[in-house]
């Protein structure tokens, strides 16, 4: 009701003011409720009174506070109500009255302002000493929020330590375990590839088949072809001038004794594979050899023993062999050493 009284006063409604303010004494007078309320009340509508030139009024209100203060003992209160009387004395043109209430109100005020001073000093230790707590507090909570905050901090570390941890030792148990059974894959490839180097292409297998009857087109006899395929396999088994880097079909076919066509024809039929593949073959099962030579090829590097076989490029090299064998040529000199190694 007061707010509604004080919200009307500032819009200048003073009537609908008064009205809020005067629900509101009757509302303290049914609760009961203190004379600081009913004074409270009363000081707002001696000051509209006051504001709308009705001194009367306001002097009515404002005795009815100067008995609750001097009955509660509210100095300041009865400091107030002096002042406003004197104004409202002097607004009725009553000066003597005005005077009177004046000369009382400076007297309040003399005797007010020794115990404000006296009051200020007391707030002020206080608020010193509260200060001073208030900052010893401050200076605690925050050490200890500070403390909070690198514990909390150092646990994430350490968690997240923890769990790289265990996603390290994860990761080294796979390694491991790959790289075991990767080393058995190659070991295998390695036994595998010894058993290569001893094959002979199925020469003999091809060689002691039933001669079959001429297809139309073919250039030689069944006997032309054994004859031109066991003089391959003699030249390419007894000497290395397939490691030659310039040996052709042309090559071979002057070191067995007959033409490049009848070498090509005797290939392809005996062995289902073109020159080029069965060189290569060839070439593949002597490097084999030779990586696997450490007493006479131990010091040779990739390069060297690719250029040793009749490779030119070191990576045409290495992509046939991986091809061949499954398995990159530096790994094969590396198992190679290991065996001889072992059984030294």
């Amino acid at each position: 009701l007061m707010c509604n009284g004080l919200v009307a006063s500032y819009k200048g409604n003073m009537l609908l003011s008064i009205q809020f303010y005067n629900k509101a004494l009757r509302y303290v007078e049914k609760e009961k409720l203190s004379e600081a309320y009913y004074e409270s009340v009363s000081s707002c509508l001696a000051q509209i009174y006051l504001e709308i030139n009705q001194p009367d009024s306001a002097i009515s209100y404002l005795r009815k506070n100067e008995e609750i203060a001097k009955r509660i003992h509210q100095i300041d209160l009865l400091e107030e109500t002096m002042r406003s009387l004197s104004e409202a004395y002097e607004k009725k043109g009553n000066h003597t009255e005005a005077m009177a209430y004046k000369m009382r109100y400076v007297d309040l005020s003399d005797s007010l302002y020794n115990n404000t001073e006296f009051n200020a000093i007391k707030n002020a230790m206080f608020q010193y000493e509260a200060s001073k707590s208030e900052n010893a507090i401050l200076s605690l909570t925050q050490e200890k929020k500070d403390r909070d905050k690198l514990i909390t901090m150092q646990r994430g570390w350490i968690v997240t330590l923890v769990v790289a941890f265990i996603v390290f030792v994860i990761m080294l148990v796979v390694l491991y375990r790959q790289k075991k059974q990767l080393f058995l894959a190659y070991h295998e490839l390695f036994n595998r590839s010894q058993q290569y180097i001893t094959d002979r292409n199925g020469v003999e297998e091809n060689s002691s088949k039933e001669s079959a009857p001429s297809d139309t087109g073919k250039m030689l006899s069944e006997e032309q072809h054994n004859a031109i395929l066991s003089n391959i396999v003699r030249v390419m088994e007894s000497t290395d001038d397939f490691c030659q880097s310039d040996f052709s079909i042309d090559t071979l076919a002057s070191l067995v004794g007959t033409n490049s066509r009848y070498v090509s024809e005797a290939i392809n039929e005996g062995f289902d594979k073109n020159f080029r593949t069965f060189l290569n073959e060839y070439r593949i099962k002597e490097a084999m050899r030779r990586l696997a030579d450490i007493e006479h090829y131990g010091g040779y590097t990739i390069k060297a023993i690719s250029e040793s076989v009749g490779y030119k490029s070191q990576a045409n090299f290495i992509s046939v062999f991986t091809k061949v064998t499954g398995m990159k040529p530096s790994i094969y000199q590396k198992i190679s050493k290991e065996k001889r190694n072992s059984s030294l």
